[in-house]
């Protein structure tokens, strides 16, 4: 878990809190890894430029430290926090 914590981009305020979960799912299969991310952007980011720079930093930290493929990352933006 703290690879993807250590992973993740400038732009994401925090991971979205659903229920019990944290806001990250990983799993593997067959040897691959398959990571689903529920995040919330900061406000006046380029929202696609962040995912992609969070999918390309998160694969490259599990197949460094992990030393496993990775299938998907896929990003999930549940909100964006608006500073008052």
């Amino acid at each position: 878990m703290l690879v993807i914590f250590a992973a993740v981009a400038g732009g994401v305020n925090r991971f979205f809190k659903r229920g019990n979960g944290d806001g990250v799912r990983i799993e593997a299969k067959d040897n691959i890894v398959l990571v689903d991310l529920h995040l919330v952007l900061k406000q006046d980011v380029n929202i696609r430029e962040v995912s992609r720079n969070v999918q390309q930093n998160v694969t490259r930290a599990i197949q460094e430290i992990v030393g496993m493929d990775v299938g998907e990352v896929n990003i999930h933006i549940e909100d964006i926090d608006y500073e008052a």
